[in-house]
């Protein structure tokens, strides 16, 4: 799979891939860091917290993109002002972030 393919697929599929990563960054915490300094596991928590939050918002009931194109722009689900190429770039600098 070359570049192009592989960024097409991660658009499609960023908030599944975040859930995976953030389930196995929360049992990296758990075993490794919450031993041994209590406020770092919680510092660190936020970062797989975050990305659970955005499997459950972006993938279950049908994603954040077409809510928000229907019920609060009053436009086509699928077609509105909101596109998942805006959702990626917000999500993606915060995780950088985090």
């Amino acid at each position: 799979m070359g570049p192009i393919a592989y960024f097409a697929w991660f658009k499609e599929n960023w908030a599944r891939t975040g859930a995976i990563v953030g389930l196995f960054i929360a049992a990296y915490s758990a075993v490794l860091v919450l031993p041994k300094i209590l406020l770092s596991f919680a510092f660190l928590m936020y970062t797989p917290l975050y990305m659970l939050h955005e499997f459950d918002e972006y993938v279950f009931p049908g994603g954040f993109a077409g809510f928000m194109n229907a019920n609060i722009y009053k436009a086509d689900p699928e077609d509105g002002p909101v596109d998942s190429n805006a959702f990626l770039g917000i999500n993606m600098f915060t995780w950088a972030a985090l």
